[in-house]
């Protein structure tokens, strides 16, 4: 359902947003602040970063997303289109935070190198195939008029988000100096997952730079050059050309993913990094404090008519 409902934000402004965090400073009290607690379960792989509890909860995303597919396909046939309706949504599988930061469990790596290794394409990719032409401009609003009937304005997507949105609609939401500003099509779970992922994402360039990041990556680094395998950082291991060219891992992928694996777990690199960037995300939280409460008061509302419209 994504690839049609899903939120429609400026592409421009997130573009430049992501930039722009790139391209900032860190203060002393960021770059040399005590990191924290933070909790790595070594059973499931979660990871608790304390931008998680600005989220939406699985249970809470499950609800937005039924309501969005029963509201967009109330709208179709109220336009008497009833063919090929947006499924039920299903919870989604739950990926470990450590596919973020490229560790993967060493019998996965041992049978399929980095292959397999990201999160699995989202189910709806198969409906949205299947959607007509027709279709796709009821949903859109490119067709104003279907069987001597007026189709909402934006289409049966903007229908199913102005609905869910009703009394507590977006306002242009300032970050790092930049804003990204929903357009009416915008759905919640795209603007909280845009907002929150944008967040994130700063929080991650700042603790790339941070010099305890970087020590990390040296000892890592050098680790690998014992074993053999000249790389300057987990991510050109990950992305090497050479893994890229068949389905099946050759015997020297598998061999560069073991010893990365390993590597890791030697220098503590996970620790590391999630614990700098959990640092970044305190800081982030204290500036952003507005922003978050107003999304969080806002989703509360919208997470109240999802619920009513999946009851009915």
């Amino acid at each position: 359902m994504k690839n049609l409902t899903q939120y429609s934000l400026s592409t421009l402004a997130l573009t430049a947003l992501l930039v722009a965090c790139s391209a900032a400073g860190s203060s002393p009290e960021e770059k040399h602040g005590e990191p924290g607690r933070v909790i790595i379960d070594a059973r499931t792989g979660h990871i608790d970063r304390p931008l998680d509890r600005y989220f939406m909860s699985p249970q809470d995303l499950l609800q937005i997303r039924k309501a969005e597919a029963s509201l967009t396909n109330r709208c179709m046939r109220d336009l008497r289109y009833g063919s090929h309706p947006l499924p039920t949504p299903r919870m989604d599988h739950e990926e470990s935070y450590r596919y973020e930061f490229l560790v993967f469990p060493l019998s996965q790596v041992r049978k399929n190198g980095y292959k397999n290794t990201r999160k699995s394409p989202d189910p709806a990719t198969e409906w949205s195939r299947g959607a007509t032409r027709t279709q796709r401009a009821l949903l859109d609003g490119s067709l104003r008029r279907y069987k001597g009937h007026a189709v909402p304005e934006g289409g049966c997507s903007t229908f199913a988000a102005q609905t869910l949105m009703k009394g507590a609609k977006p306002h242009r939401i300032k970050i790092e100096g930049m804003s990204i500003t929903p357009d009416t099509s915008a759905t919640p779970d795209g603007i909280i997952d845009t907002v929150m992922s944008a967040l994130r994402y700063s929080t991650a360039v700042r603790s790339d730079s941070d010099e305890r990041v970087k020590g990390v990556n040296e000892k890592w680094a050098s680790c690998m050059q014992e074993a053999g395998f000249h790389y300057a950082s987990p991510q050109a291991a990950a992305n090497d050309g050479r893994w890229h060219g068949s389905k099946n891992p050759s015997k020297l992928e598998t061999a560069v993913a073991v010893a990365d694996m390993g590597c890791k777990t030697k220098v503590r690199y996970l620790d590391t990094v999630v614990e700098v960037q959990s640092a970044y995300e305190r800081n982030l939280i204290a500036k952003q404090s507005p922003t978050l409460a107003s999304l969080r008061k806002a989703s509360k509302v919208w997470l109240d008519h999802a619920r009513a419209e999946v009851n009915k």
